[in-house]
């Protein structure tokens, strides 16, 4: 179960995932060093869907102003544990390279990669710097907004009790629950 699958499960709820990047132009990706203009199209284009919300890595650096100014705004942060992200993200990834200023022989990165920050250090350490920074980043959101931001683990999407937490921080009163599916579980849980 993803995040974006269990709110779109929820009666009045239309849930982008990456404003559908996957599936449209790269252009609906949102950079790493707000980029005001670009931010303000997304906002219009979800208005437009008429969506309720979007799950994405990419709206980290544009939370502080929109917890700011969007009164109604709930954030769920959804986190992995450090070295299985890493491992995962490396693994993954081949030989594109998102996060280093400096690419290695043989390594490349994709448009997407203006949604990450580039660190001066190999790709192993440069992507468990970014899981750092990102989760530093949303420990402080959360410290500031905890009415409005929260940080759960991804185990939370495999259990009634960690769904229902998800929905109720988010306001969503009636809850529709999607558990058994194991979509977001890591290797080592899959096992146990």
């Amino acid at each position: 179960m993803s995040l974006a699958a269990l709110l779109n499960e929820q009666p009045g709820q239309k849930v982008s995932h990456e404003l559908g990047f996957k599936t449209h132009s790269t252009e609906r990706i949102l950079p790493w060093v707000p980029d005001w203009k670009r931010w303000q199209a997304m906002m219009a284009w979800l208005s437009k869907k008429r969506a309720t919300g979007d799950v994405s890595h990419f709206w980290l650096s544009y939370l502080p102003k929109m917890l700011a100014t969007i009164p109604h705004l709930r954030v769920i942060c959804l986190e992995r544990e450090a070295e299985e992200t890493v491992r995962s993200l490396v693994e993954s990834s081949g030989s594109k390279n998102q996060y280093s200023e400096e690419l290695a022989p043989g390594e490349f990165r994709t448009k997407r990669a203006e949604c990450f920050p580039k660190y001066r250090l190999p790709k192993v350490d440069a992507v468990r710097a970014y899981w750092t920074e990102y989760y530093e980043r949303a420990a402080e959101l959360e410290r500031r907004h905890p009415l409005r931001f929260c940080v759960m683990p991804t185990a939370a999407l495999n259990t009634k009790a960690g769904q229902a937490a998800i929905l109720d921080f988010v306001g969503i009163e009636t809850h529709v629950y999607r558990v058994g599916l194991r979509l977001n579980a890591t290797p080592k849980e899959i096992a146990a």
